[in-house]
């Protein structure tokens, strides 16, 4: 618990039921005292704490909480997302691309390929392959 001098006070408690994901607590707090949420592990008898409210936005903070105290967890989950993208943009069928911005018919793109029979002479001669390039 934080106490009025803003030090952290260490305190036992009993715990009861449970209700939703909270717990009430029986007997070693009154009504109105402050206690530590967020980082109680860490806090020691007398040191200085800087108490702040914590708002609850649905379980918000529950869920952040949960990807901040288990780093290894949520790299776990994003590595897993990867694989799963890359296996399913490899394993898509071209049929099911989305139209992003569609072929226009004849608008494929073309290789032409053109062969050239030269003669041995022609392959010898230097002066004699400038007009072969010339006509390429």
């Amino acid at each position: 618990m934080v106490g009025a001098d803003k030090r952290a006070q260490l305190r036992t408690v009993e715990v009861g039921p449970k209700v939703g994901t909270l717990w009430v607590i029986t007997t070693g707090l009154k009504p109105g005292e402050r206690v530590v949420a967020v980082g109680a592990e860490k806090a020691k008898e007398g040191e200085l704490v800087n108490p702040y409210a914590v708002q609850r936005n649905g379980g918000t903070l529950i869920m952040a909480n949960f990807f901040i105290r288990r780093p290894i967890v949520a790299i776990v989950i994003a590595i897993l997302t990867v694989i799963v993208g890359v296996i399913t943009i490899v394993a898509l069928p071209e049929a099911q691309f989305p139209n992003i911005a569609p072929l226009r018919s004849g608008c494929r793109p073309t290789i032409q390929v053109q062969t050239h029979r030269l003669s041995s002479k022609q392959l010898l001669h230097p002066s004699s392959s400038k007009s072969v390039a010339s006509t390429t």
